[in-house]
């Protein structure tokens, strides 16, 4: 019968070798993969730990496992190489684990993997790391690009970026607070049940659950907290949406009865909480996939809200195909992703520098849309879960260049609100995710 800790890596080693594989996000991954097997709830913590730790720390565990490897990690097989990572993590970042027996249960899966040849290998290259642990990063330069990019695991690009942005002090930390397992946040359907209520039927479950400092429906629970022990899921009592992601909604300023248009809205997070805030209103949640589209029918079911209506469009053409103007517009843009990098590490490695001004150009051609279906005196909300200036500033400062008819306008949340009128949000300051907003009124 197999250890705890092998069950483990062996389901860790499938759900990593299914995110490298397929490009997969290892939240889904890690939902897919688990239920397939019988484990004990600290097991089922320790695979999510080994999974985005070392999906986070890619780059610096190659860095050292590259120092005794004959052949670059990258040219092994995907198995082996996660097998290496596996091992490397553990050694480095897990000191619960003793170290003999995180190189002979990587050795035990290297030889189930690849025969006994490789499993020499895999313990040779382990050894090595513990008997030069004190020398691994000697020759990285302090204070450089370089030192932070593999010291905090970012892509260089990503790191000299925002170096430019902020300065190489603001970044590492920045890409320190990304390597934190971050809290489980949710939003509680205050339709069906109240705040403190819901919080008191988590702690009946033993769960401590804490308020969230900016948004009111919001609950944080610990972040190792086992999903599947929430109390209400199936009753619709919550829906998991990050503290940073309920703010875009709270800035649009809904009035009572007003009908809201939500131009990219699936997986439906906002657009349900939009929905929830005005149950006498309506929102029109659109998204250009009928597949995603049907990910905010599925929750808005769940969550018993009927006061939505769904539109399959490309948003960037939108003005194109609805008649009727909105007094009340949520474009939360599709962007990089790159401020959401604690939850969905992976994104930091599939994200390349050309994909920024591909979607910079998609996020005006959306806006201009938006703007274009917007009533008079009306307000839009423009929101990224992104950290580059090409996603967020610059692109509303085009838009302003390009249009008389708006004007950036208060958010109206002082402590999150920056000198130019604009929401930013960071991992290391504010303890969210990174994410942009800029609120705009329609003038005439």
């Amino acid at each position: 019968m197999k250890s705890d800790i092998s069950a483990a890596r062996e389901v860790a080693l499938a759900v990593l070798l299914n995110i490298e594989k397929n490009k997969a996000y290892s939240g889904l991954s890690l939902a897919a993969e688990i239920p397939r097997h019988s484990l004990k709830e600290q097991d089922e913590r320790l695979v999510r730990r080994l999974v985005y730790g070392v999906v986070s720390q890619r780059l610096r565990l190659d860095y050292v496992l590259n120092q005794f490897c004959r052949r670059e990690v990258g040219t092994l097989s995907p198995s082996l190489r996660n097998i290496l990572r596996l091992g490397c993590y553990q050694l480095l970042d897990m000191d619960r684990i003793p170290q003999f027996a995180a190189v002979s249960e990587a050795v035990a899966q290297a030889r189930r993997v690849a025969g006994q040849r490789m499993a020499g290998f895999v313990n040779g290259v382990l050894r090595n790391i513990i008997r030069n642990r004190d020398h691994l990063f000697q020759d990285l330069k302090p204070g450089t690009v370089e030192a932070v990019s593999i010291a905090q695991s970012h892509p260089r690009w990503l790191v000299e970026e925002w170096t430019g942005q902020w300065g190489l002090d603001f970044t590492a930390a920045l890409c320190a607070a990304n390597n934190e397992l971050k809290p489980l946040a949710i939003r509680v359907n205050t339709c069906k049940i109240g705040v403190d209520e819901y919080l008191a039927a988590a702690a009946a479950q033993g769960l401590t659950g804490a308020r969230s400092r900016f948004a009111p429906q919001g609950v944080v629970f610990p972040a190792d907290t086992p999903f599947a022990r929430l109390p209400g899921y199936a009753e619709g009592w919550f829906i998991v949406q990050g503290e940073a992601s309920m703010l875009p909604a709270l800035c649009l300023g809904v009035e009572p009865g007003q009908a809201v248009l939500d131009m990219c809205s699936a997986p439906g997070g906002k657009a349900t909480q939009l929905a929830a805030m005005n149950p006498r209103g309506y929102v029109t949640a659109c998204d250009i996939s009928a597949a995603r589209l049907n990910l905010v029918r599925q929750n808005a079911a769940r969550l018993g809200l009927n006061n939505l209506e769904y539109v399959e469009a490309d948003a960037a053409r939108l003005d194109r195909v609805l008649a009727r103007r909105f007094s009340r517009i949520l474009v939360d843009a599709p962007c990089s992703g790159l401020g959401v990098i604690a939850q969905k590490p992976e994104i930091k490695w599939l994200r390349k520098p050309a994909d920024i001004g591909r979607l910079a150009e998609l996020q005006l051609q959306i806006l201009h849309a938006g703007c274009n279906l917007l009533e008079p005196r009306g307000i839009l909300v423009y929101s990224t879960c992104t950290l580059l200036e090409d996603e967020n500033q610059q692109v509303i400062r085009t838009l302003l260049a390009q249009r008389r008819d708006v004007v950036v306008v208060d958010p109206g949340m002082p402590e999150l609100t920056n000198e130019e009128g604009f929401i930013q949000t960071f991992p290391h300051i504010h303890g969210l995710d990174g994410f942009f907003i800029a609120k705009l009124m329609k003038v005439e």
